[in-house]
């Protein structure tokens, strides 16, 4: 049963980002969906390595890091792929933002970079426990707020659509899954209060669904009618 819960916790993680992916794949359509996500959990499962090194836990969540970390660089590179214009090439030299290149490899350096920071931060203080554990609290402080992005754009545009609805249901489920396990197997305090504050943003992001579904049905027939050049009646923008 211990060996189903941990090839649960390694591979679980990702299957969230995969109707995502298929999505994006299927309709070239990126702009829903945050890259911020894969950068949070980049960097977020990135720094849980490092605090393995300083403090081990449990080895699924070490391999679950791992892997979480090869799927967001495929993710990220899709993101990319669909979502870049041709006509307005955004390098890593320019000052357009950050993370907003439409070059797959400059975010490729960029990540480089940003581990090369995170070793070396990690390895200053090693005898020094309370600096141990504020690399833990980093790490799967930023994890916590890997749904805060997504939650924040989806308020901006007023809608949900291009983002999976599978995938938002999938982090719920994982999250609660994630808690659990690490209350079983007395993880650190870390996981613990990582896996709440996950629960909570992932209640904001359900409820948002729930909540600009039937606008975004309005908005679609609005357009159909429009594409269409027929009248909208009121019994159609209920519809």
């Amino acid at each position: 049963m211990k060996e189903l819960a941990n090839i649960g916790i390694v591979c679980g993680g990702v299957l969230p980002y995969l109707p995502q992916y298929i999505y994006i794949f299927k309709s070239g359509d990126a702009s829903g969906f945050s890259s911020v996500v894969c950068l949070l959990l980049l960097v977020a499962n990135t720094t849980r390595i490092c605090f393995y090194f300083r403090q081990p836990f449990e080895t699924s969540l070490l391999l679950q890091s791992i892997v979480m970390i090869i799927a967001q660089l495929k993710m990220l590179e899709i993101v990319v792929r669909k979502g870049r214009k041709q006509d307005k090439l955004v390098r890593i030299y320019q000052c357009r933002g950050f993370w907003k290149w439409t070059s797959y490899v400059d975010y490729l350096i960029a990540y480089l970079l940003l581990s090369l920071v995170q070793i070396i931060l990690t390895l200053l203080f090693p005898n020094s426990y309370s600096y141990t554990q504020l690399i833990g609290v980093f790490a799967l402080g930023i994890e916590a707020s890997l749904g805060l992005p997504q939650l924040h754009k989806n308020y901006k545009r007023k809608a949900t659509a291009g983002v999976s609805y599978a995938m938002v249901f999938g982090w719920t489920i994982g999250d609660v899954f994630k808690t659990v396990y690490a209350v079983q197997t007395l993880s650190p305090l870390q996981f613990l209060l990582c896996g709440a504050m996950q629960i909570a943003v992932d209640v904001g992001l359900m409820y948002q669904v729930v909540y600009y579904f039937p606008k975004q049905k309005t908005r679609k027939v609005h357009v159909r009618y429009a594409q269409l050049g027929k009248p909208q009646t009121r019994r159609s923008s209920i519809l």
